[in-house]
């Protein structure tokens, strides 16, 4: 068990709400309860895999009593179960889904860094050429030509470091992005360089400000709130800074 997350989100209205698994026995139900517990903590968030004896041993339940729970289930079909190879495989679609997209998004967003640190080391500034024309005014003209030049593809290569960094702080403070959300993101940290090159480049630290005070603000009201720290992150950008979206 590898997967480090420090908690899990229990919706009990949701579990109340599924007719599909309340339809079944009270030992059904008490092996699912169990199972969504391990789940959590598995490698592959919202799967177990194991022989039927690994399985009764990991869930602390009979041979019998599984097997009853494998006949509900083929009867109201609350998790997706397959037999292979004298294995079983067992998944809750939800846990799964959203294991999968965090996966997605840590893949889309190592892949962002990794091209915008491309372009950041990988680009290497104009060096300064001393013109060996006789004409001393058009010598001194092209070295503060040279120079301007080089100033500005260095601010540029700083600005792309520092959204490379804001980027991951985002990320870490956010939590993972969905396929949609990374695109989104993307289009936010472009726009963050173009707005630092005009006004300073302290909106990267700002922007990390405003997104650890809405996830805060979320974490303080869990359950009574259905706002998304990310949402609200983004309303708050668009306030103070005028961005939109595909700007």
């Amino acid at each position: 068990m590898s997967n480090k997350r420090p908690a899990e989100q229990w919706y009990s209205g949701d579990w109340f709400r599924s007719v599909d698994v309340r339809k079944c026995d009270w030992a059904t139900r008490g092996i699912w309860r169990e199972m969504l517990d391990i789940m959590v903590n598995e490698q592959i968030t919202g799967k177990i895999q194991g022989s039927r004896a690994e399985i009764c041993r990991v869930v602390g339940c009979t041979a019998g009593e599984l097997t009853s729970f494998f006949d509900s289930n083929k009867r109201h079909k609350f998790a997706n179960v397959t037999f292979r190879n004298g294995n079983v495989t067992i998944i809750n679609r939800r846990l799964y889904k959203a294991f999968m997209e965090r996966e997605g998004s840590k893949t889309r967003m190592r892949k962002l860094r990794e091209k915008m640190k491309r372009n950041c080391y990988g680009q290497v500034a104009p060096s300064l050429s001393i013109s060996t024309n006789t004409n001393t005014s058009s010598s001194i003209e092209s070295i503060s030509t040279n120079r301007e030049n080089s100033l500005t593809e260095g601010l540029a290569l700083a600005l792309q470091k520092k959204a490379v960094i804001c980027a991951d702080r985002l990320e870490k403070i956010l939590g993972p992005f969905s396929a949609i959300e990374g695109r989104v993101f993307l289009s936010v940290n472009q726009y963050l360089m173009g707005y630092a090159a005009d006004h300073g480049p302290e909106i990267f630290t700002t922007a990390e400000e405003w997104a650890k005070d809405k996830r805060d603000y979320v974490e303080r009201r869990a359950g009574k709130t259905k706002l998304d720290a990310r949402r609200m992150f983004m309303a708050e950008l668009k306030k103070r800074t005028g961005y939109k979206a595909g700007k």
